[in-house]
C-alpha cells in the first residue's frame, strides 16, 4: 500500500466515523423503550377488542397506533443499519489483517469462513479436534506452505494454531455460543440462517 493510498483510507475512515456518529445521534434522539412497545401492544389489543364487538374504532386510537408504530419502526431501522455497518467494518478489518500478514499462510478470514461453514453443516456442538480435522479436510488443497510449518511456542502446525485463534475470536465476537464444556464450540442460533462478517 502506498502512502497516498493510506492517506485516502484515513480520510475515508474519518468520513465513515462522522456518518456513524450521525446515525447514533439520530437513534438516540428517538429513544424507544419497552414502555412504548408495551403501549403499542395495549393499543393493538384495545383495537382488536373494539373491532370484535362491532363498534367503529375511534380515529384517535388509530392515530396513536400509527405514531407508536413510526417510533418503534424507525428505531429498529437504525438498529438494523448499525448492525449492517458493524458487520461490514469487521469484514474490512479482517481484510486489512490479511493484507498485513506475511502472505505465507492461509488468511485468517478463509479459516474463519471454513469454521462457520462446518458448524452450520453439523448443527451441533463440536470439539476443537473435530473442527480442526474438518477444516483440514475442507481447506487441504488451499493451505499454503507456511501453514505446515511448526510453531516455536507449541510445536503444532501453524494452520492448527490459526483454527484455535479463530475459535477464540469467534467466541469473543459472540458468533459462537459461550463454552458449556471446555474445548466444545457451537454457532449462535442466529448465525445458522443469518450472515456473519465472514460471509
Amino acid at each position: 500500500m502506498t502512502e497516498n493510498m493510506l492517506t485516502e483510507v484515513e480520510l475515508l475512515l474519518g468520513q465513515l466515523s462522522d456518518y456513524i456518529d450521525d446515525l447514533v445521534k439520530q437513534a438516540m434522539s428517538k429513544p424507544v423503550n419497552s414502555e412504548k412497545e408495551l403501549q403499542l401492544r395495549e393499543i393493538n389489543k384495545a383495537i382488536e377488542r373494539i373491532e370484535s364487538s362491532g363498534v367503529p374504532v375511534p380515529s384517535s386510537l388509530l392515530d396513536e397506533k400509527s405514531r407508536l408504530l413510526d417510533i418503534v419502526g424507525s428505531y429498529r431501522g437504525y438498529q438494523n443499519q448499525a448492525l449492517t455497518i458493524y458487520n461490514k467494518l469487521n469484514a474490512l478489518i479482517l481484510q486489512l489483517q490479511c493484507f498485513i500478514s506475511t502472505g505465507n499462510t492461509t488468511p485468517w478470514r478463509v479459516v474463519a469462513k471454513a469454521v462457520i461453514d462446518i458448524l452450520r453443516q453439523q448443527r451441533k456442538q463440536m470439539q476443537r479436534t473435530e473442527i480442526c480435522e474438518a477444516v483440514f479436510s475442507m481447506l487441504q488443497d488451499r493451505l499454503l506452505p507456511g501453514d505446515f510449518e511448526l510453531a516455536e511456542h507449541n510445536g503444532r502446525p501453524f494452520w492448527k494454531n490459526t483454527v484455535s485463534r479463530v475459535l477464540y475470536n469467534l467466541r469473543k465476537e459472540n458468533i459462537l455460543k459461550p463454552a458449556l464444556k471446555h474445548r466444545y464450540y457451537e454457532l449462535e442460533e442466529v448465525y445458522y440462517e443469518n450472515q456473519t462478517p465472514f460471509d
